[in-house]
């Protein structure tokens, strides 16, 4: 068989298949990661749920990201049983992105489901 030629083949991957990450956050400032490898829309909770669906609801008030561009970390506020909304000068933080940290403020003790 030569290089660049066609052929069909099986291919077996063994491991443990993904699940869901079910993480503590406490009261006051939680850093967290975003391990995915989509990233999940903030402020479209209607459509798509809330990719920082805690118990209980509403608990995180503030997410914070870091922007190397501007030097400056970029806000995103949650309104309760609403969305996700990019406060003023941060228009374009409207996703968690994969791989990327964020800081986020929780009024009280909550646990984080991260669907993966």
């Amino acid at each position: 068989m030569g290089l660049g030629q066609k052929n069909d083949c099986d291919l077996t991957f063994t491991g443990i298949a993904a699940f869901d990450i079910y993480a503590a956050l406490a009261t006051d400032w939680n850093l967290i990661g975003w391990y995915s490898a989509v990233e999940a829309i903030l402020g479209e909770e209607s459509v798509v749920g809330n990719p920082l669906n805690v118990t209980p609801e509403n608990s995180l008030t503030s997410i914070y990201r870091y922007n190397i561009s501007t030097g400056l970390f970029e806000k995103s506020d949650h309104l309760d049983d609403w969305d996700w909304w990019p406060a003023t000068g941060s228009e374009s933080f409207t996703a968690l992105e994969p791989g990327r940290g964020y800081w986020v403020w929780a009024e009280n003790g909550c646990v984080w489901r991260h669907k993966v």
